[in-house]
């Protein structure tokens, strides 16, 4: 981002070679769109963002936004968050409560981990979390997410870290009924147990 012109230039560059795909190409023709037109709209889109143009031009490939005009895709990455985040059902009520919990678990815990844990950490006396719910919600968001193939088994964690500053971000945490305190706790309450059983956990 130092030099602006220059990654625009990239930019424009990489929504240019993506566009000779077919499913892609068949969107524009649809749209009526010539390829200039195409890039340079997107390109205002994202800000110059190619986190926003990895996430949203397999998604116009996909199908997500078959019949959606161009100019009414989400503008810039936080805007693309926001709307899949109310496409996954996140808003509705009421709150998909167990996927919520899943999700600022993953973000919190800031490493690899395994569907079993991630049921664990997600668990408390108010509420059970299975690993059936968690793979659901793993293949709801497998494109915010890197997996990891190891010995003893996969490990997930979240791409990047600007998913997490959404995540953070004051109205979405309030919209989703979480607090990020909360979910630390519950993380911690779990590694306690884990360690020494059922003892009550000391305050700090």
């Amino acid at each position: 981002m130092v030099h602006p012109a220059e990654n625009r230039d990239d930019v424009e560059s990489y929504i240019r070679r993506n566009s000779q795909h077919v499913k892609l190409s068949e969107w524009m023709t649809r749209q009526n769109l010539t390829e200039e037109h195409f890039i340079t709209t997107l390109a205002d889109l994202s800000e110059n963002n190619f986190m926003y143009l990895r996430y949203v031009l397999p998604e116009i490939e996909n199908g997500t936004y078959q019949n959606l005009e161009l100019t009414k895709l989400p503008t810039g990455l936080q805007g693309y968050y926001e709307d899949h985040w109310r496409h996954m059902g996140m808003t509705a009520k009421p709150l998909p409560r167990v996927k919520i919990r899943i999700i600022y678990v993953m973000c919190e815990v800031r490493q690899p981990v395994s569907r079993k844990l991630i049921s664990e950490f997600a668990t408390d006396r108010a509420m059970q979390v299975d690993e059936l719910a968690v793979q659901e919600v793993l293949d709801e968001w497998s494109q915010f997410l890197h997996e990891q193939l190891t010995s003893d088994g996969d490990r997930y964690s979240v791409y990047h870290s600007s998913f997490r500053e959404f995540l953070h971000d004051k109205k979405v945490v309030q919209a989703a009924g979480v607090t990020i305190k909360d979910i630390n706790a519950l993380i911690a309450n779990n590694l306690w147990a884990d360690l020494f059983g059922d003892s009550k956990q000391p305050s700090i």
